[in-house]
């Protein structure tokens, strides 16, 4: 018999193990140039996803604990990349790239916000 603590473990490493692979396919798919658009795109999917998860799966399961810790704390949680976000705009800056840096810090707030919104409209208009 598995503890619930070492059962949650195990849901968060799984799911941040998998959304790690995830970020880092897309990563390889869009490898960082002159601007960071694999973490700007990571980013608005994960704000996406959790959002539209939370509204339109999640809530529909009366015990969805081990779900939330999957998907949420794992899976998402391994695929975005706040982290790199704020390296990769101090990175920018150093270089004395400001206006990509002040670019990039307003598209990945304003497309993340706008991202969670859509996935709570979309959850929304689905049921």
């Amino acid at each position: 018999m598995v503890s619930n603590g070492v059962r949650a473990l195990i849901l968060v490493g799984t799911g941040g193990a998998l959304g790690s692979m995830m970020r880092f396919a897309v990563h390889d798919l869009m490898p960082y140039g002159v601007f960071p658009w694999s973490t700007l795109t990571v980013n608005f999917l994960g704000s996406f996803l959790l959002v539209y998860l939370l509204f339109n799966v999640v809530r529909e399961h009366h015990s969805f604990e081990a779900l939330s810790l999957f998907l949420f704390m794992g899976l998402l949680g391994g695929f975005t990349t706040f982290s790199a976000f704020s390296f990769e705009t101090m990175e920018l800056m150093i270089d004395g790239r400001w206006l990509l840096a002040i670019i990039n810090v307003i598209l990945n707030i304003s497309l993340c916000l706008f991202g969670a919104f859509a996935g709570m409209s979309l959850a929304r208009r689905n049921k």
